[in-house]
């Protein structure tokens, strides 16, 4: 019976063999009237040659009816499975070939969703900017604005919703009053950052709209790292009290796990702003960030900023004129070298999945060539070329599949290695690095490329096998033919694009290693063995006779620690990518003709922190005791060599006076430069002041150490609470590991692409060996009758070697062209050596030339050996 609603029901097998044989009846019946005398088995003969094929018929009816399509996948997975286990040495070479390239493929792009896409992932980051305040003449990579300038944007701006501050604080954490304090890092943050940006909370929730009014701001919140390990994860923390210099913080709200914004500190407070510093238009020290308003975007959030700066130019000219307020999306916030070193890392990695894609495209021509005749055979029996096509593609799927499984366990593998060599500072500038693993996105993009990869790798071979005619198979005979030209150059073809890759590849990674070595053994100006440096703070509200008093106390004590070689305090440490800088000015100097004033790195230290960090005085003295801080002595300072050459270029800067906060020093010495950011930064001005002439509450303590620099951490830590158990230490490390910082991306990275490198090297090599190979194999014959005719084997083994560095040096042109495009782009990130080296590129290139006259060696070896008899006997 027929359902009263929806569709029949679809015919069964059975139902359709009955419904033919039906047919067949009735039209012999036909026959057989139409032809008297006819007999019954001819009627039914003559049925069946009118019908037609009675079995694709019925294929054709049941198409119609059920979802053949998915039975005939089914059918060619389960063929292509059996082809696969039938040829093993192909299927495991290319499974494995196609894991190395998807594997580093899907590592490079959870690096680069978590770390550039996605480095907020807890928080609506498409909807949220990052404002910077840059003069292209002045300070074009400048990331911090000035209140003024924050004051302006959240008055005037329509395109952001709501616009918010941040300022980074160093703090002292005060537990019992007996035991020592720690040295913590917090953001200032205006009351409404959190809520605008929103962060979500574990415990607790943001601060509320007057938190920032003065007498108000005495609460705070927590990192959910903080919270973990220094309250142990306890909810009792909420609405409890926390002494931050000296003053006490009621504790609000613990942020969830997993945010760091915008970077990785232990805690935030309320960030006071007042009239005076909304009028402040020269100092530059907010983060600023912003929400787009509903339907605005970044780009007219640019236009609406540029506007702004404008009206604020013409406001206040002297501190405002030259100065661009630039919204960018918050993704971007201090990533931009890391996203360059990704970049890099992506070009690679698309090479090496290139070169994968055409190793497996070149061992599936060479499968399809041996079943030429298979393919033939089963398209003259009738076997449509689409079907044939699809079993073809099935079985390179199968494959795709395969690699693309064991590459989720190379990319995992990969990705926990970086992890360890990936310093735990950098965490904190790029919060995405804490969340790189391979997930759900990962897991979506490693299937679009496996089935991207399949079409790219198995799209041609399988074309040309169901092409090839019967008629051309059978007329090349079953003698070895030489047929197949189009194949054989179709190899060589892709042979050329994998040895062009590993060229590329290859120079790369020796131009990046070469800068890693450079910036590991390149002289940074200050010592790196046997140093330990640390932050130190004093109690907010520390008097400058008190701060004086205890710089020279600890230089004291340190004295009498075993162990310890020389120490000094400094304002901020080199290679520290700190940077604490002062406006000065030269009596009788004219103003810069753009109106910026002069400014340098301001170095508050002792006497002995020159000797500590072996830092050389080029001319005159360095600072020393003998600078006192009464009133009578004079205010002394030392400049770096650079500041020397630029503001004094042709003249003796010694004996030279400079104007700080209008105060009159005395230029003594002159000092070599060092770097406080990476090696590949510039140097900038520096000044070194006596920290007792000019006194700091906040300092590095920098010490030379006589062995191991990590066992003097607990005897320094002891020292400077004797001095005084309310400085706080913090953030200990060896110069090492502060060096460190700024070399492991450029290892990693170098370190990266050398596996590439590897892996496209070997893959050229067993691509060009097969080529060879395949070449000798075919023109077996061919060798066989120019023995024959009196050619020896040195003249064989001559004419396929010939062959073989012709291959070759078609892929080292073209390799060498591409090598040198590719080293353009790494010259941001080259250290100590030039993008067009031309040393690198030779190097490379003989040692590929090497690479493949060894893989010419075996399949010459079996050309000089063929025996002219048996081969033409074949």
């Amino acid at each position: 019976m027929r359902p009263p609603f929806g569709s029949p029901p679809s015919p069964g097998d059975d139902d359709i063999r009955r419904e033919l044989a039906d047919h067949l009846e009735l039209e012999a019946e036909d026959i057989a009237h139409d032809r008297p005398g006819t007999s019954a088995e001819a009627a039914a003969f003559a049925a069946r040659r009118r019908f037609g094929n009675p079995t694709l018929v019925a294929e054709t009816m049941r198409a119609v009816w059920h979802p053949v399509w998915l039975e005939q996948l089914a059918q060619d997975l389960k063929h292509g499975l059996r082809g696969l286990l039938r040829s093993p040495a192909y299927a495991i070479t290319a499974t494995i070939t196609l894991a190395l390239g998807i594997g580093a493929s899907t590592a490079v792009f959870s690096f680069g969703d978590h770390v550039l896409a996605r480095p907020f992932p807890l928080m609506p980051q498409d909807a949220l900017v990052w404002v910077v305040q840059r003069s292209p003449r002045q300070c074009p990579a400048c990331d911090n604005a000035s209140a003024a300038a924050f004051e302006a944007l959240a008055q005037r701006s329509k395109t952001l919703s709501a616009v918010g501050a941040a300022q980074l604080w160093r703090a002292t954490l005060n537990g019992r009053p007996d035991a020592p304090s720690d040295l913590v890092l917090g953001y200032r943050i205006t009351p409404n950052l959190m809520s605008l940006a929103s962060v979500p909370f574990s415990l607790g929730g943001g601060f509320t709209a007057d938190a920032g009014t003065p007498g108000r701001n005495g609460v705070a919140i927590l990192s959910y790292a903080f919270w973990r390990d220094r309250f142990n994860g306890s909810r009792g923390v909420l609405d409890s009290t926390i002494m931050l210099d000296g003053a006490p913080r009621r504790v609000v709200g613990v942020l969830a796990n997993g945010v760091a914004f915008p970077e990785a500190v232990d805690f935030y407070t309320p960030l006071v702003l007042t009239a005076s510093d909304f009028n402040d238009h020269v100092s530059r020290y907010l983060d600023i960030f912003g929400r787009l308003a509903p339907g605005a975007n970044v780009a007219q959030a640019q236009r609406e900023a540029a506007r702004v700066s404008a009206q604020m130019a013409s406001e206040s000219p002297k501190t405002d004129a030259g100065w661009v307020l630039v919204p960018r999306p918050l993704k971007e916030f201090h990533s931009d070298d890391v996203a360059i070193l990704v970049r890099i890392v992506g070009l690679a990695v698309a090479l090496v999945l290139i070169a994968a894609c055409v190793s497996v495209a070149n061992l599936a021509l060479a499968r399809t060539s041996a079943r030429r005749r298979e393919m033939a055979l089963r398209a003259a029996l009738g076997g449509r070329r689409g079907r044939l096509a699809r079993h073809l593609l099935a079985e390179a799927l199968l494959v795709s599949l395969a690699g693309a499984a064991l590459g989720i366990g190379f990319a995992a593998w990969g990705i926990r290695t970086a992890a360890g060599i990936i310093p735990p500072s950098m965490t904190r500038y790029a919060p995405g690095f804490a969340f790189i693993r391979v997930d759900g996105r990962a897991l979506a993009f490693t299937f679009a490329l496996c089935v991207v990869v399949t079409l790219i790798f198995a799209l041609a071979p399988a074309l040309r096998a169901v092409r090839t005619p019967l008629s051309a198979v059978l007329a090349g005979g079953g003698r070895g033919a030489t047929g197949d030209a189009y194949g054989t150059r179709l190899r060589s073809a892709l042979v050329v694009v994998e040895v062009s890759v590993a060229l590329i590849v290859l120079t790369a990674a020796a131009l990046l290693t070469r800068s890693a070595h450079h910036l590991l053994t390149a002289d940074p100006g200050v010592r790196l063995d046997h140093a330990l440096t640390m932050q130190l703070a004093l109690p907010r509200g520390t008097s400058d006779s008190s701060a004086r008093a205890f710089v020279q106390r600890l230089d004291t004590r340190l004295r009498d620690v075993p162990g310890v070689l020389a120490a000094g305090v400094v304002t901020t440490t080199p290679l520290s990518n700190n940077w604490w800088g002062t406006i000065f000015s030269v009596p009788g100097r004219p103003p810069h003709p753009d109106g910026s004033p002069l400014n340098a790195n301001d170095q508050r230290i002792s006497a002995d922190y020159f000797r500590a960090m072996d830092i050389r005085i080029l001319s005159g003295r360095g600072i020393d005791a003998g600078d006192r801080a009464d009133t009578t002595a004079e205010r002394v300072a030392v400049i770096n060599h650079h500041m020397a050459a630029q503001v004094w270029p042709n003249g003796d800067p010694l004996g030279q006076t400079i104007v700080i906060d209008s105060v009159p020093w005395t230029i003594v010495g002159v000092s070599a430069d060092v770097h406080h950011g990476g090696l590949d930064e510039p140097v900038r001005n520096e000044i070194y002041r006596a920290a007792v002439q000019a006194p700091s509450t906040a300092m590095d303590l920098d010490v030379w150490t006589s062995g191991d620099p990590t066992a003097m951490r607990e005897p320094i830590r002891v020292a400077v609470a004797a001095v005084d158990p309310r400085a706080a230490v913090g953030n200990m490390m060896t110069m090492r590991e502060m060096d460190a910082r700024h070399v492991s991306p450029f290892w990693l990275v170098a370190d990266i692409v050398n596996t590439f490198a590897i892996i496209v090297v070997l893959i050229a090599v067993v691509g060009l060996y097969g080529v060879i190979a395949y070449g000798v194999a075919q023109r077996r014959r061919e060798l066989a009758v120019r023995m024959a005719l009196g050619a020896t084997r040195r003249d064989i083994v001559t004419y396929v070697a010939g062959g073989a560095l012709r291959l070759t040096a078609v892929d080292l042109l073209i390799g060498g062209a591409g090598a040198v495009a590719f080293s353009r782009l790494l010259q941001a990130v080259l250290y100590g050596v030039g993008a067009g080296d031309y040393r690198t590129l030779l190097a490379v290139t003989a040692l590929l030339l090497v690479a493949s006259v060894a893989a010419a060696l075996i399949p010459c070896w079996r050309a000089a050996r063929v025996h002219p008899a048996r081969s033409l006997a074949e």
